[in-house]
């Protein structure tokens, strides 16, 4: 039998960087949009930078959260290859069994 630990530790570490990084995104951000705020209020003309920021925000989020989703994916992955050779490793030792 194979002991899944190491690995679900390691889906466990994921997604607690995942969290991390979705609450770093969300104080980077609040500050950005409070400076935007700022400069927007002294200088409407620049009235621009909502837009890019908002553009901004909402790729570097897609590019988070896409990361941790094919972070997870990944991880499934191994885990079904682990199950499965584990599962051709027992079908070969009856093999072996039957022919002695």
């Amino acid at each position: 039998m194979v002991d899944y630990t190491e690995l679900e530790e390691i889906e466990l570490q994921s997604s607690t960087f995942l969290k991390k990084r979705l609450l770093f995104w969300a104080i980077r951000w609040i500050i950005g949009f409070s400076i935007i705020g700022a400069i927007t209020y002294k200088f409407p003309q620049h009235y621009w930078l909502w837009w890019a920021g908002l553009t901004l925000a909402g790729l570097s989020l897609g590019f988070l959260v896409l990361g941790g989703y094919f972070l997870n994916r990944k991880i499934s992955s191994v885990q079904s290859k682990i199950e499965n050779l584990e599962k051709l490793i027992d079908e070969d030792e009856i093999e072996i069994i039957d022919d002695l």
